[in-house]
């Protein structure tokens, strides 16, 4: 049966985790990974496959299990699920291709792992907050001292400001805390946020981050974390922190 070589991670750990293979890649670097069959990784069985949520669920776990155990025992570059190569020429000329670009990458990422952060909005609770703002005291009271036309333009100017505050307001907020949090890492990333029907929560998404930590840094910036979370949990901003992760933000591979 014709099989097709899956990548799990690259690292500097040289002995077999959770029984995938590793071998040399180059020289003190290791590449995990393992033979998978083309009637279920091939181009048309992979379509299929990705629409059965029970396999996917146990391939990406199967995956993350490797990775994990990787990064518990050295500096890891993950693959994400599926790198996959149809023949081992097409593999080695990967490697090849690739050698300088792995190399800096693992020197980037020696000793450091990904965290996330996800941070949410309660913008009724800010709203509320609002509310006592000089310019939104100052625009109701217009209101009321205008005549009925005046006060419906003035209203709708009204909610526009009130839109506009709000941003601001999480923006500083959130600007502050994301420069402290520069500081403690190596690098950091925003990726893009979940609308409210894939996060289940009532509260709106409105940064969805992830930052490289060193490990001499990371008591600092979890510190720092959990600071801004109980900050901001008080002005109705709820932050959701995870890790440590391999650092798949921070690999761009060209395959």
């Amino acid at each position: 049966m014709p099989h097709l070589i899956y990548l799990y991670a690259l690292s500097d750990f040289p002995e077999q985790i959770n029984q995938a293979p590793v071998f040399k890649a180059y020289p003190h670097l290791y590449m995990y990974s393992t033979t998978v069959p083309e009637d279920e990784f091939g181009e048309e069985a992979l379509k299929k496959n990705l629409t059965d949520t029970v396999w996917v669920e146990r391939v990406i776990r199967d995956h993350e299990r490797v990775v994990s155990s990787a990064l518990e025992r050295g500096t890891v570059i993950p693959f994400r699920f599926p790198t996959l190569f149809a023949t081992e020429q097409n593999y080695l000329s990967f490697l090849l291709k690739n050698e300088k670009n792995l190399r800096f990458l693992h020197d980037r990422l020696k000793g450091c792992t990904e965290w996330g952060l996800k941070v949410y909005a309660n913008t009724q609770a800010i709203e509320n907050a609002i509310l006592k703002d000089s310019r939104m005291i100052e625009i109701s009271e217009e209101i009321s001292r205008s005549n009925s036309g005046k006060a419906f333009l003035l209203t709708k100017k009204k909610m526009d400001l009130q839109k506009d505050i709000l941003k601001e307001k999480i923006n500083q907020a959130l600007g502050d805390m994301l420069g402290e949090l520069r500081i403690s890492s190596r690098d950091f990333k925003a990726n893009g946020v979940h609308p409210k029907e894939a996060t289940g929560r009532e509260d709106e998404m409105v940064m969805n981050l992830a930052f490289l930590i060193h490990k001499d840094q990371r008591q600092e910036y979890v510190s720092k974390v959990f600071h801004w979370k109980e900050k901001l949990e008080m002005n109705g901003i709820h932050l959701e922190p995870s890790g440590p992760w391999a650092p798949y933000n921070f690999c761009d591979i060209q395959q």
